[in-house]
């Protein structure tokens, strides 16, 4: 979409929705829409901390500009086709990324070039948890060649 080039955007239906063990009245309303999507890379500055055992995270999206220019790209698709939209009022993500990130050191990062964690021989990441950003929609490729070297390195120390 012109003036939102930033993020990625695409649609998709519901297919199988037949063979689901849904109400006729439901299919049939499901039948009739389609999702949009938009997605983007945003600053990678979230965390996640373990606290008394239990996770406190701590991210606000209304400091990434790539959620503002998403809304705004469905506004202008709404208003131009006439059609309600409605968007989810939290973002989320399907892949997330560090957590456990590749560094020079332990002081810089979590696992080495190899995906073997610093100061643990014998233990390796091997997920998208390594990767230090988001390298951008979909990341399954990025990720299974992460997992394939990783593999590698694993062979290789046995």
């Amino acid at each position: 979409m012109e003036g939102y080039e930033a993020a990625t955007y695409g649609l998709g239906g519901f297919p199988g929705l037949d063979t689901l063990p849904l109400p006729s009245i439901i299919k049939r309303r499901l039948g009739k829409m389609f999702f949009i999507y938009g997605m983007g890379a945003d600053s990678g500055t979230g965390s996640v901390l373990c606290e008394a055992g239990h996770l406190r995270v701590s991210y606000d999206p209304r400091n990434e500009p790539i959620y503002d220019e998403v809304r705004a790209a469905f506004r202008v698709l709404s208003n131009e086709s006439g059609d309600k939209l409605w968007a989810i009022g939290r973002p989320l993500t399907v892949h997330a990324g560090g957590g456990a990130c590749l560094g020079p050191d332990a002081e810089h990062g979590v696992v080495d070039h190899r995906g073997e964690i610093y100061d643990n021989p014998g233990l390796f990441v091997a997920d998208g948890a390594a990767l230090p950003t988001a390298v951008g929609g979909p990341p399954s490729l990025a990720i299974a060649a992460w997992a394939h070297h990783v593999g590698d390195a694993i062979l290789e120390s046995a």
